[in-house]
């Protein structure tokens, strides 16, 4: 583990970021259901929405034809998570393994992630974050983020978390959600050629700050709590630990892996 990536944070700014998480998410009224996509369909709506959103935010150029959705999201270990309200897709975001087909951030930042993580890390990557216009505020990122990030910390055996974050976006995630940085600012062919950095989070490191200064349990049960999540993400690893296979069928993988081709 690169000990750059070693989390050395106080009580006070630990406290700092939980309190001003749990006051940007005062202002969420709207009931918000978060759920794990279990079905072809899930994943399909899903990359129809992340193109949309792409596309308005830039990300993606209006030519740009085919699905958003690189074909590691149905990795073995893969989730992928859907936001909605009144039964509309408002947000998404996932969690990719780092399997044999490995995790879309070593295509661009492979040096970078081979220096963060040994031979016998076991690291996820955060990807297809994506929000509606309608939402004018972080509110829904950081309900999304932390279903996304809770699950992986509390279900997972996770030694790593990276995710790949527009270069003007870097302050936001490292002042509130406990990243840092892991590379340098490169262009990326993939998404317009805007500038990306790639960003880790030691969660070893991370569990141990929180164990050491004595709020582990105190500090995530006040986010779930003010995030209203402490039931969602209670049932979210009981259905976790219940299940013995993938939400998708081997044929549904497959089907998925070939639309994510098509041009």
């Amino acid at each position: 583990m690169d000990n750059a990536l070693n989390l050395q944070v106080s009580n006070e700014f630990s406290s700092y970021r939980i309190k001003k998480i749990i006051s940007m998410m005062n202002g969420q009224n709207d009931e918000i259901f978060i759920s794990k996509a279990c079905t072809i369909v899930d994943y399909i709506s899903a990359s129809r929405f992340i193109k949309k959103e792409y596309i308005r935010s830039g990300i993606k150029g209006e030519g740009d034809r085919g699905f958003i959705c690189n074909k590691m999201l149905v990795n073995n270990g893969s989730s992928l998570f859907i936001a909605q309200r009144c039964g509309n897709i408002i947000g998404t975001i996932s969690i990719i393994a780092d399997t044999d087909l490995g995790i879309p951030c070593r295509e661009l930042f492979k040096d970078d992630v081979d220096a963060v993580i040994s031979e016998h890390d076991k690291a996820y990557e955060i990807g297809t974050l994506s929000t509606t216009c309608l939402y004018k505020d972080n509110s829904i990122v950081f309900t999304m983020y932390f279903h996304a990030f809770i699950h992986c910390i509390l279900s997972k055996n996770i030694d790593v978390i990276f995710i790949q974050v527009q270069e003007k976006h870097v302050k936001f995630y490292i002042n509130n959600l406990f990243f840092k940085r892991a590379s340098k600012t490169k262009s990326h062919p993939q998404y317009n050629n805007l500038n990306a950095v790639l960003l880790a989070i030691d969660v070893k490191g991370f569990k141990h700050m929180l164990a050491t200064n004595g709020c582990f349990f105190f500090g995530i049960g006040r986010i779930l709590h003010a995030l209203n999540m402490r039931k969602k993400v209670n049932q979210a690893l009981t259905d976790s630990a219940s299940l013995t296979s993938d939400s998708l069928s081997n044929d549904d993988k497959s089907v998925y892996r070939f639309l994510c081709e098509i041009d």
